[in-house]
C-alpha cells in the first residue's frame, strides 16, 4: 500500500513548477494525534507529533523527526496542488507560514532532538521554552503563521 507521501509525489508529477522568491519561503507545519510512542499519548490530542514541509525549487521538502530516524522526502507537488488541504482532509492540523530570512537565531544549546526541536531549528526559531507540539502551534501563531482553513 503506498503512503500518502507517495500518492502526493505520484499525483503531482504532471509538472514541477519553477519557484519564485515568494514561493521559496513558504512552509507548513503539520500536527498529528496518532503516535506509536505510548508516553506521547499524554500530550494534547491533535498535538502529539509534528513535522515540517518547506517549499524549495518548485517542490515541497518534508522533514520528519521520527523515533528512530530523521526522514527527509521530496514531494514535487505542482503549483495547483493544495498540500495544506491534502493534510487537513486527512485529519492533520496545519499551520501555513513564511520562513524568516536567514540570520542568527541565537544559541540553541543542548536539547533532545524531538520533532519540535527539528522544526524550531529548521525555521531558525530560538524558543527554548517551546517543548511540545501544542506550544509550537501557539508560538508559530503568535509569530504570524495561520491555521489552514481559518482566516
Amino acid at each position: 500500500m503506498p503512503t500518502d507521501k507517495c500518492l502526493i509525489a505520484t499525483a503531482a508529477r504532471h509538472g514541477v513548477d519553477h519557484c519564485d522568491a515568494e514561493d521559496a519561503r513558504g512552509y507548513l507545519v503539520v500536527f498529528a494525534s496518532e503516535t506509536s510512542v505510548p508516553w506521547l499519548r499524554l500530550l494534547r490530542p491533535g498535538f502529539r507529533h509534528c513535522f515540517l514541509v518547506v517549499r524549495m525549487h518548485g517542490a515541497w521538502v518534508s522533514i520528519d523527526s521520527l523515533k528512530t530516524r530523521l526522514e527527509v522526502d521530496i514531494l514535487p507537488a505542482g503549483p495547483d496542488f493544495d498540500l495544506a488541504r491534502f493534510y487537513a482532509e486527512r485529519g492533520f492540523r496545519v499551520l501555513v507560514g513564511r520562513r524568516p530570512p536567514l540570520g542568527d537565531a541565537g544559541r540553541f544549546g543542548l536539547r533532545p532532538l524531538t520533532c519540535v526541536e527539528v522544526v524550531k531549528r529548521a525555521l531558525a526559531l530560538h524558543a527554548p521554552r517551546v517543548l511540545t507540539p501544542w506550544q509550537l502551534w501557539r508560538h508559530l501563531l503568535a509569530r504570524g503563521a495561520r491555521a489552514y482553513g481559518q482566516s
